[in-house]
């Protein structure tokens, strides 16, 4: 096999075609055709290392072999393309860096890895992707008397028994020639990705920082945090993308964003805490209200009046008017939705029908009614007024529910709100609670 190899490399050779021989360093040197009398040049070293999750992203230009510099894969095939010979052309005036003539200037490259600029994955047919043949198709296109590979560079690589197969940024299980070519292209076209200094990755965390510390300055709402944080990330991301392929170099904007993200956090927790500590007072007050008192503002008296019976009776009841002055205003509603959504009954308070069609009002009521009727809830809904309200003046949807009289006073109202199973020795036998009869048709229509 090694023979026939070696002369197949002998007939390409005699054609006038250069071939450039791939070796491996790892474990040892071990070098093509070692039983050969003499080295086989032009060859580089084919060895690649992947980051430590898992995904090969750099290409080192140069290895060291004991006291030898020597060139990997891509640079040795690079060379020999400009027909620049190794080592006899090559300078090693600096440890770890050759040079070598290019045109009118000089070239160079180190054991410093550098960051492979991917332009497609190996399956993409664009015209930034590496044309790719097996050996049958190129077996074929001779056969049509075609010369594909006339004038080419072709690296061959083995990838039918997926041994030489690896991730790429762009994809999972990539035939690792792919490396070698991207690392060529990159020579060829001088398109290596370089990441900036870290100076440079410091100053413009600290302008990206010091940015959003002036913009979040006068913002108090915690929505245009968010609009700020995401445009701000998707500006950072876009000049970074812009960098990259106007000037191969791969700026920390990953880095500044997550320093742009840090600060917005910072923001949005300062504005949205106090709320939610306001809210947590009145949460640990009131862990659970069984009561929601409705009422309009001409009817806070007589709400005061039956917020004070209930709670003198050991019932949790919400009443924005006094309930709401452990929290801040941008909390109401949001403390008012959280108190009607958890409790069990509803008191509605009125001393004009009237009021009983204001928008908060109705609005409340009507909610409770609808959840009744859904099933969603199981609790009684009682209307309170100072006793000149008729049950025919109440709206319609109303007058099935319980009228409870405040000049017949308020024991009555205990049947309807006091938690199952609660008993009260100050409360008659005949008002311990329970779902009133009156109540029941209401609740299953």
């Amino acid at each position: 096999m090694a023979k026939k190899l070696q002369e197949s490399i002998a007939t390409a050779r005699a054609k006038g075609c250069v071939v450039v021989l791939g070796e491996v360093l790892g474990g040892g040197f071990r070098r093509s055709f070692p039983f050969a009398e003499q080295r086989y040049q032009p060859a580089g070293f084919i060895y690649a290392t992947e980051s430590p999750d898992g995904i090969f992203r750099s290409y080192q230009m140069v290895y060291r072999n004991g006291a030898l510099l020597e060139p990997s894969f891509a640079l040795a095939t690079y060379l020999a393309w400009l027909a620049v010979d190794w080592p006899k052309d090559i300078t090693f005036d600096r440890p770890g860096q050759v040079q070598w003539s290019e045109g009118e200037g000089a070239q160079s490259a180190s054991e410093e890895p550098v960051l492979l600029n991917f332009r497609a994955p190996w399956h993409y047919s664009g015209p930034k992707a590496f044309s790719h043949r097996t050996r049958k198709e190129l077996s074929n296109m001779k056969s049509d008397g075609g010369k594909p590979l006339r004038g080419c560079l072709l690296l061959v690589g083995q990838t039918e028994d997926g041994s030489d197969l690896g991730t790429t940024p762009l994809g999972v299980r990539q035939p690792k020639i792919l490396l070698h070519s991207t690392a060529l292209n990159d020579l060829m076209q001088n398109a290596s990705l370089r990441r900036l200094p870290w100076c440079a990755d410091g100053l413009l965390l600290l302008a990206v920082m010091v940015l959003a510390a002036l913009v979040l300055r006068s913002v108090r709402s915690p929505r245009i945090v968010v609009v700020i944080w995401i445009a701000g990330c998707a500006l950072l991301l876009s000049l970074g993308f812009i960098t990259i392929v106007k000037t191969c170099r791969v700026p920390g904007t990953v880095l500044a964003s997550v320093g742009w993200s840090a600060m917005c956090g910072l923001a949005g927790t300062q504005r949205v805490a106090p709320a939610a500590r306001r809210l947590a007072r009145l949460t640990a007050s009131h862990p659970q209200f069984e009561v929601f008192i409705s009422a309009a503002h001409p009817d806070y008296d007589l709400a005061e009046k039956v917020h004070g019976y209930l709670e003198g009776s050991r019932i949790t009841a919400f009443f924005c008017a006094r309930s709401l002055l452990q929290v801040g205003n941008s909390s109401f509603s949001k403390v008012i939705d959280t108190a009607l959504e958890q409790a069990r009954h509803m008191v509605v308070i009125a001393t004009d029908a009237q009021h009983l069609r204001r928008n908060w009002v109705e609005s409340e009521w009507r909610f409770f009614h609808d959840e009744l009727r859904a099933g969603r809830k199981v609790g009684n809904l009682v209307v309170v007024t100072d006793g000149t309200i008729l049950p025919e003046e109440l709206p319609s949807s109303l007058r099935g529910y319980e009228l409870i009289s405040d000049k017949e006073g308020l024991e009555p109202l205990l049947a309807y709100v006091r938690p199952s199973g609660a008993t009260d020795p100050s409360c008659p036998p005949a008002l311990q609670a329970k779902t009133h009869p009156r109540q029941r048709p209401i609740a299953e229509r």
